[in-house]
């Protein structure tokens, strides 16, 4: 089997050749020896892995330990993939993470990234679902106001909502301690796709903190906090203000504004914007509020406008690396290739040079969010409605 190198890059063009050495940890999965990996230093462009056939199950960077991306020929995925839920988590997440990034960078379609999720769909490791969560998020925010988000909001969930259910809302004895991060992380998320049963759920509980504050286990409180506010009417919206201007505590003032922050109704993110001005939030709130409105509020046109009407309150509550990043921070946010057009304009008219490597940062981030979409989302929606068919059938 032959082994080549060369440098990865995601949205750039002619990236600059480099050869590295490189030690290569690998094992055939389906052989009897399958915990024991073999290393070979690859120290050339390209080179023959000792005593491996074409044929074999290789699993390369075995448990994860180096730094540097595989891509497999066609044939050997097929093999992977088809083992992938006999692998062991560390495994799984390098697999996963290398398969999207090699979407990223156009090297592969996003039907054998999810064709792999529904192969390890059955484990609930705490690393394999933030690793799948990330780049769900991800999606998600690529699909915001596109028609095909109710559909990959649908397939996502059905990957999820499995491992809700073992797990439930309320902590079992002698629970460890990943596995409550792991309820905490699918709440989250969950809520984020729309699960009614979390959404639900996350009310239910809200209404009886406010009852009784300690109803609701404290790490519980952050991902119900918002999911509350996400979907959260007026009336939610000033029950929350009402506790956070109440509380005494900092982290409870900072999860229940940024609960707020997070609501989903324009009008809502027009009544919170001010405050990230105002003298009852803490400073360290000033730039988040804003934040927060445009990635989980969904709601970036709101908070640029917002931050380019007050940019001069926002520069004297803002240190200077703060200023410099402020704007691109919120336009990071858009999938619209003008967007990094217009941050570039907005950034050379009002801030000085020494503000470029941010911009430029942010505004490459912009385009290449921009080609993933129009790249994947088509493929996306073609694959979700292949397999539904297939399940129907």
């Amino acid at each position: 089997m032959l082994a080549q190198q060369e440098l990865f890059a995601v949205h750039q063009e002619n990236p600059k050749p480099s050869e590295w050495r490189i030690p290569l940890s690998y094992r055939d999965i389906a052989s009897a020896n399958a915990t024991n990996a073999s290393v070979f230093l690859l120290d050339a462009k390209s080179a023959a892995l000792p005593e491996v056939r074409s044929d074999q199950s290789v699993k390369l960077n075995a448990d994860g330990i180096g730094y540097y991306r595989v891509q497999y020929e066609p044939a050997l995925f097929a093999r992977l993939l088809a083992a992938a839920a006999q692998l062991s988590e560390a495994d799984k997440v390098n697999l996963i993470s290398d398969t999207w990034a090699l979407v990223r960078a156009d090297r592969n379609r996003i039907g054998d990234y999810f064709a792999l999720l529904n192969a390890v769909r059955a484990d609930h490791g705490l690393a394999l679902a933030e690793e799948i969560n990330t780049t769900i998020s991800y999606i998600d925010a690529l699909c915001r106001k596109a028609p095909e988000r109710p559909e990959f909001q649908s397939y996502a969930r059905s990957l999820l909502a499995p491992a809700f259910a073992q797990l439930g809302w309320v902590a079992k004895k002698d629970e460890d301690v990943a596995t409550g991060l792991l309820r905490v992380e699918l709440i989250a998320e969950l809520g984020d796709l729309r699960d009614e049963e979390i959404v639900d759920g996350a009310r239910e509980r809200f209404a009886k903190f406010i009852a009784d504050p300690k109803s609701l286990a404290p790490d519980l409180r952050p991902p119900v906090l918002d999911v509350v506010g996400r979907y959260a009417d007026l009336k939610t919206w000033e029950t929350l203000h009402q506790l956070g201007q109440q509380t005494k505590s900092i982290e409870e003032k900072v999860n229940i504004y940024r609960a707020m922050a997070g609501a989903l109704a324009p009008e809502l993110a027009n009544k919170t914007l001010p405050l990230a001005l105002s003298n009852e939030v803490p400073s360290t709130l000033t730039r988040e509020l804003v934040l927060t409105v445009a990635q989980e509020g969904e709601q970036p046109e709101l908070a640029w406008e917002f931050s380019k009407t007050h940019r001069k309150e926002f520069d004297a509550k803002l240190s200077e690396m703060g200023r410099a990043r402020f704007a691109p921070s919120i336009m990071k946010n858009f999938n619209d290739a003008a967007r990094a057009a217009e941050l570039e304009a907005y950034m050379r008219e009002n801030y000085p040079a020494e503000a470029t490597s941010e911009v430029n940062k942010a505004a490459e981030e912009i385009r290449a969010k921009a080609d993933l979409k129009d790249r994947i989302l088509p493929q996306m929606t073609q694959w979700i409605r292949e397999q539904t068919l297939v399940r129907h059938d």
